[in-house]
């Protein structure tokens, strides 16, 4: 984790304190995160994943993929404005898919919470997902 928050943060050309201003930190926590002597809380996590514009997976070294739901979305899914008695269409690989009622379920509950909590249910997604295709990190 340490090595990607100075990765992302040397990217960008950010110093510690151009960070710490980002997130409402202070450059001596950015030094510690980065020196791993300090770990930042979820709340940290969640503002540093959005000034990255990254995964909060990415970030804590869970994933490779630095925005996976959006990767995914962008190459293989095109999501279309349908919606009719109650029914979501999107295309996947060329073909129109209809969710199903668990599916749309899991999306209106994904609508109804917090920020944080929905970092905590794509990282419990991402990590049921891994487990299920043996792609589980070290």
């Amino acid at each position: 984790m340490e090595l990607r928050i100075r990765k992302l943060r040397r990217t960008r050309d950010w110093t510690q304190s151009d960070l710490a201003r980002q997130i409402n930190s202070t450059a001596s926590s950015i030094s510690k995160y980065e020196v791993g002597t300090l770990e930042p809380s979820i709340d940290t996590l969640v503002l540093m994943a959005k000034a990255f514009d990254v995964s909060v997976d990415y970030i804590i070294g869970h994933s490779d993929i630095p925005k996976p739901g959006c990767q995914n979305i962008n190459e293989n899914i095109r999501f279309s404005n349908i919606a009719q008695n109650n029914s979501v269409i999107y295309a996947k690989d060329g073909e129109d898919v209809k969710l199903s009622k668990e599916e749309i379920e899991l999306l209106r509950v994904y609508d109804t919470v917090s920020v944080k909590g929905k970092v905590k249910l794509l990282s419990f997604a991402f990590e049921i997902e891994n487990r299920e295709n043996g792609t589980e990190p070290d």
